[in-house]
This record gives C-alpha cells, sequence and structure tokens, in this order.
C-alpha cells in the first residue's frame, strides 16, 4: 500500500480517541483505525453521542478516512464504516446480513416452510385415508350389529308368543302341561330359535286331564 500524508483533521480525531492511522490507504489499515474509533466511542473516550451530527467522531473519523482514501473505496454511513468485505458497525446497531448469509437464510426459510407444507399434505391426506377408512368399514358393521341382534330378537318374539298363547289357553279354561311342544320350544332356544319361557308357560294341552 502507498504512504500519504494523512490529514491534520484526521491527526486530530485520532488524538481526540487515542487512536493514530497507519497512513497507508488499505482496507484492513482503514478499518482497523474505524474499529480503535468504536472502541474509544463505546468506552467514552471520545464523543459519539451525536450520532451523525457535528460532534460524532465516528461518522467525521470516516469521512476523512474517505477523503484521505479516495481509491480505497471506503463508504461511510451514520452507522457503519464499509471498506470491501470488511466493515465496522457501531455499537447497539445489527449488522446486515451480507448477500451469502442472506441467501442462505432465505433458502433456510423456503426449506422450513418447504417441509412445513409438506408434513401438512402429509397429515391431510392420513386424515383423508382415514375417514375413508371409516365410511368403508361403517356397513360391515353395521351388518354384523344387526346379526347380532337377530338370536335377542327371535327370543324376544318367542318368549312373547309363548306367553299370550299359555294366557290364552288359560282363560279359555283348558289345562295345560309341558308336553312337545313346551319342551321342544325350550330345546329351540339352543340354536337361539326359541324360549325356555316355556317350561313355566306350557303351551300343551292336557288331554288326560280333560278325559278324566
Amino acid at each position: 500500500h502507498k504512504s500519504l500524508e494523512v490529514s491534520s483533521q484526521l491527526l486530530a480525531l485520532g488524538a481526540d480517541c487515542r487512536c493514530s492511522f497507519s497512513g497507508k490507504c488499505g482496507c484492513e489499515e482503514a478499518m482497523k483505525f474505524m474499529g480503535c474509533i468504536k472502541s474509544a466511542c463505546n468506552s467514552g473516550r471520545c464523543s459519539c453521542d451525536n450520532a451523525g451530527g457535528v460532534a460524532d467522531h465516528f461518522v467525521n473519523a470516516c469521512g476523512q478516512m474517505e477523503t484521505t482514501c479516495p481509491a480505497s473505496g471506503i463508504l461511510c454511513t451514520p452507522t457503519a464504516a464499509t471498506c470491501g468485505q470488511l466493515s465496522v458497525v457501531r455499537a447497539g446497531v445489527a449488522q446486515p446480513l451480507t448477500s451469502s448469509e442472506g441467501q442462505s437464510a432465505g433458502s433456510t426459510t423456503i426449506e422450513e416452510h418447504k417441509k412445513t407444507m409438506e408434513a401438512s399434505a402429509a397429515g391431510a391426506e392420513a386424515s383423508l385415508a382415514h375417514t375413508a377408512s371409516a365410511q368403508a368399514r361403517r356397513p360391515g358393521e353395521f351388518v354384523t350389529m344387526l346379526l347380532a341382534m337377530v338370536p335377542l330378537l327371535i327370543f324376544i318374539g318367542t318368549s312373547t308368543w309363548v306367553y299370550l298363547k299359555h294366557k290364552e289357553m288359560t282363560n279359555a279354561g283348558i289345562k295345560v302341561k309341558v308336553g312337545w311342544k313346551s319342551a321342544g320350544c325350550c330345546c329351540l332356544f339352543c340354536i337361539s330359535l326359541g324360549s325356555p319361557l316355556s317350561l313355566c308357560f306350557p303351551i300343551d294341552e292336557d288331554v288326560k286331564d280333560e278325559a278324566a
């Protein structure tokens, strides 16, 4: 790097903040000097309260560096000093992401969003499959339940018929007994086609009692 005569204003700013410039116009030397100015601002060695104003040593020092080394490409803002790939950001100011970091963060966000959408789609497909499976099972479940109720319905029907038949015969003055009809109705209960109630309410006519 080429040495040059440092301006009196830059020397004065450096002296106020106890910083010295090497006199070489390179990004590394310039940012090293601005880093010292930043540290001096943070420690209170020099006045940097009036951010961007006349009394702001950080802004003034960067401006003098930009004037002293115009070919170095030094860029100054109220919040940062930049030269090439190097930068010095004032205290309390978030350093912006570089282009590569921004692209990486954007890519990560897109990937996360894509994964979330894929997970949601998979969940929706699973829910639809479960609903379809449940709907497909419903007719079969209904038939099974209906078949399970058939023996109960037969039992209720035959028991009701046996009771009403017994009551009809006794109201007519007919003597009843447990005969082949009553026994057969009870035996059919074993195959869910009869009722044991016929033993308590017989439905066979007692012919012998009538002959006597």
